[in-house]
């Protein structure tokens, strides 16, 4: 990559900071307001930014592997790719379907590794970017981290509040000890610093479902369509920015059209906000799976930086 190129791509890293930073401040100021929305508002918020920029920034991953599968595979790459992601993300919504528990503690273990190689460089950042969004609402609002895991695993809300209470002052310790750790460190850098005291404060302060769709949705997803935006089509970044959104389409639609059969299938007798938030994270779990594949491949393949994903 050309020196002008790391130039423009860390502008654009600035100001995706800037104007992630002003989404979350402007979200915190209406916490209170936020913390009395329906849960069913709150959800349907979620699956909106989710479809606005969480599932395009997966979307590309064919693209994104092209240049490796088409001289080992020749012309067969794409339907194998595509058999290939498919096959994996259904394997992992059966799990789910079998074992809820376990599939939702080893779906937050891989968000904290994607989300913390995908936001930062250094052993000790992506440990803190990757679980403070799952860390912060945790600790601040354990009955509706209970009631979301309950509603997710099919289980009892009353005994995922008693775990989270139990586990609270233990999180509490080792979320303070990480933090710390993180602000007094040499070398910082100033704007990597308000990002992570920023996500930890709306983790604080908004509901589980905004504080995760605001990190996921407005900091993760943009910043990883921002670089393979250029990645995938150097040059203006409008410019590349509509052939992002050009070639994440067809992908965007079919997950779409998948999440709507998810919906038809699911037992109409459940509670729809229970139907909702399983489609939505059920299918965040069975995409990140090949997604992360893909991305740490690449990193492997083609030595990508850590903190490009």
């Amino acid at each position: 990559m050309s020196a002008v190129a790391t130039i423009d791509e860390r502008a654009a890293g600035r100001r995706h900071r800037r104007i992630a930073l002003l989404a979350t401040v402007c979200a915190v100021l209406f916490a209170g307001p936020a913390s009395h929305l329906e849960p069913h508002v709150q959800a349907i918020l979620l699956g909106v930014g989710v479809l606005l920029t969480g599932v395009p920034h997966g979307a590309v991953d064919h693209h994104r592997m092209a240049p490796i599968l088409r001289g080992r595979l020749g012309p067969i790459w794409l339907p194998t790719f595509l058999l290939g992601y498919v096959a994996l993300a259904l394997a992992v919504a059966i799990v789910w379907w079998l074992l809820p528990t376990v599939s939702l503690v080893v779906f937050l273990v891989m968000s904290v590794h994607h989300f913390g190689t995908g936001d930062a460089k250094d052993p000790l950042g992506v440990l803190v970017h990757g679980s403070l969004p799952i860390l912060m609402p945790a600790i601040a609002h354990p009955e509706a981290v209970g009631e979301l895991f309950s509603l997710l695993t099919n289980g009892d809300a009353a005994a995922w509040n008693d775990i989270l209470r139990q586990a609270r002052p233990a999180l509490l310790l080792a979320t303070s000890l990480m933090l710390a750790a993180f602000v007094f460190r040499p070398r910082r850098a100033a704007g990597e610093l308000v990002e992570v005291l920023a996500v930890a404060v709306a983790g604080l302060l908004l509901p589980p479902l905004l504080s995760f769709g605001l990190y996921f949705c407005i900091w993760h997803a943009p910043r990883h369509i921002l670089v393979v935006a250029q990645e995938l089509r150097p040059g203006p970044w409008l410019r590349a920015l509509g052939g992002f959104g050009w070639s994440a389409l067809p992908m965007t639609v079919a997950t779409i059209a998948a999440g709507a059969l998810v919906w038809v299938m699911l037992p109409t007798d459940q509670v729809p906000l229970r139907r909702w938030l399983q489609m939505v994270f059920i299918g965040l779990a069975s995409l990140t799976v090949p997604h992360l594949i893909v991305t740490d491949a690449l990193r492997r393949s083609l030595r990508v930086q850590p903190g490009s994903m």
